[in-house]
């Protein structure tokens, strides 16, 4: 009696505090988002460390030490240690070498477009008078554009330019503190991840004695069921992320190298680091790459149209499926509702992570149903009584009550 009005209570407190939460769910977001703006750091310290974890442990057992006494390379203390410095050596290396990449070329390639602009621009007008006049009767009228754009900036309002700049500065203003306060946290994360891995175990620990003392014990098992799904689904498809966009990255260089498309390597670095994004990823970096071919060169730039769309589909059904699998096993459809409503919440590391984390989700909610419909049929269910055929009694009572339902 007192368990089951112990449990109406839970349920009751609960569905009032649901209730209010979602009522009041700007108030709750504000909280979430302020809790999360002054933890930020550790946030992204645990990302760095989660990221640097499979290295620091491939260094650590396999080049350094050995898990065995008799494979032993060094002593513990000293193979974690130079573990720890490789691995973040490594990270600072590929960083740096994608920034050295990609600063000098897009500095170039801003230069030359500036530079080129009023030539590319006019190369665009003759094809359009060309295609135009090819169908007869819109010479006339792409000639009206041009007077148009031309009397625009030779007839510019500096007063109004000078209102627009006052509007848009103290956007600009937030902006730069964004940014500034972005790099902030992440350069006070690199700190904090540092000594999350360097007490990678002691921290471990600690969370295992965390829960074990907070959750009763008969939910101990499917919590530390859920958080070891958590962490294979999260990690193979980052991983698996990483190597396909590396691998679309080359082979978007080699194709454009072939095709001797120009700015081959700034668009193959644009193109690699934005297909971490799934679905949405081709497109983000396609659609500013190929404009800026099309003002270089517009039969390359859709040459590159063709071409990227290609490399996406071979992505899709070839590269994708064999590096990363199905082990988030999702269907298309849901992994683009993860991108959308992830990036509609939290932007670009909502659209990276709301994969992963619906098809956590998915695989609970699944294994629940499947675990429910199989002890529904495990249960023997009682067939309706059907009127014998012998009992004319019967017969006539169940006509009746066909004729009663009609």
């Amino acid at each position: 009696m007192q368990q089951g009005l112990r449990r109406n209570l839970i349920l009751i407190t609960y569905a009032i505090l649901l209730f209010l939460g979602v009522a009041n769910w700007g108030l709750v977001w504000g909280a979430i988002s302020k809790v999360f703006g002054l933890t930020a750091p550790f946030f992204y310290g645990f990302v760095i460390a989660y990221l640097l974890n499979g290295p620091y442990l491939f260094f650590r057992d396999r080049v350094y030490g050995g898990k065995n006494r008799e494979r032993r390379k060094m002593p513990p203390k000293a193979a974690k240690i130079l573990a720890l410095i490789t691995a973040y050596l490594l990270a600072i290396l590929c960083v740096t070498l994608i920034v050295w990449i990609i600063v000098p070329q897009l500095g170039e390639s801003i230069r030359k477009l500036s530079d080129n602009f009023a030539g590319y621009l006019a190369s665009v007008t003759a094809m359009l008078e060309d295609t135009v006049s090819k169908w007869g009767g819109g010479l006339e009228l792409v000639k009206q554009m041009e007077a148009g754009v031309t009397h625009f900036f030779e007839n510019i309002d500096f007063d109004s330019i000078s209102k627009a700049l006052n509007a848009v500065f103290p956007h600009l203003v937030s902006f730069t503190k964004g940014i500034t306060t972005g790099l902030y946290h992440w350069l006070i994360g690199l700190i904090v991840s540092i000594y999350m891995l360097a007490g990678r175990e002691k921290l471990i620990r600690q969370i295992q004695k965390l829960v074990n003392a907070c959750v009763p014990k008969r939910f101990l098992g499917k919590v530390w069921e859920l958080a070891t799904l958590t962490n294979q689904t999260f990690g193979k498809f980052i991983i698996g992320r990483l190597i396909d966009s590396f691998i679309i990255l080359v082979l978007c260089f080699i194709g454009m190298t072939i095709f001797q498309m120009p700015y081959a390597l700034l668009i193959s670095v644009v193109v690699g680091v934005t297909n971490v994004i799934p679905i949405l990823g081709p497109f983000i970096g396609g659609i500013p790459s190929a404009f800026i071919l099309l003002m270089v060169d517009p039969i390359k730039g859709l040459w590159f149209i063709v071409f990227i769309i290609v490399l996406q589909q071979i992505d899709g059904n070839v590269i994708d499926p064999h590096v990363v699998g199905n082990s988030i096993g999702l269907s298309g459809i849901w992994v683009m509702f993860g991108v959308i409503v992830g990036g509609g919440q939290f932007g670009i590391l909502g659209m990276l992570l709301g994969v992963p984390v619906l098809a956590v989700v998915y695989t609970v909610l699944g294994a629940w149903v499947n675990k429910r419909l199989k002890k529904e049929k495990e249960e023997p269910v009682a067939e309706p009584a059907c009127p014998e055929e012998d009992d004319p009694v019967q017969k006539e009572e169940a006509l009746e009550m066909e004729e009663n339902d009609v």
